[in-house]
């Protein structure tokens, strides 16, 4: 069932955005306006993936690791600013 699918891919990426914004915040927490939006959002993807359990256990969801590959990927170690 592609829905499975597509279910799996949204839960995980949103579960990776959120990890993602929350670890960008930490290693910016001297610049309060980076922190706090990351952190905001972060939020909203964590709440996204609270409002997605009951469609995962009507629908449920295949477990795809693209998600977590596309991180590695863009988040290999912290970078420094320009």
């Amino acid at each position: 069932m592609h829905l499975a699918n597509y279910l799996g891919l949204i839960h995980h990426s949103e579960q990776q955005l959120a990890k993602a914004f929350d670890t960008i915040a930490q290693h910016h927490g001297d610049e309060p306006d980076i922190y706090q939006n990351c952190l905001l959002l972060s939020s909203w993807s964590q709440h996204h993936v609270q409002a997605l359990k009951p469609v995962l256990e009507r629908y449920k969801e295949d477990k795809s690791s693209e998600p977590e590959r596309l991180t590695k990927t863009l988040f290999e170690e912290p970078r420094t600013g320009c």
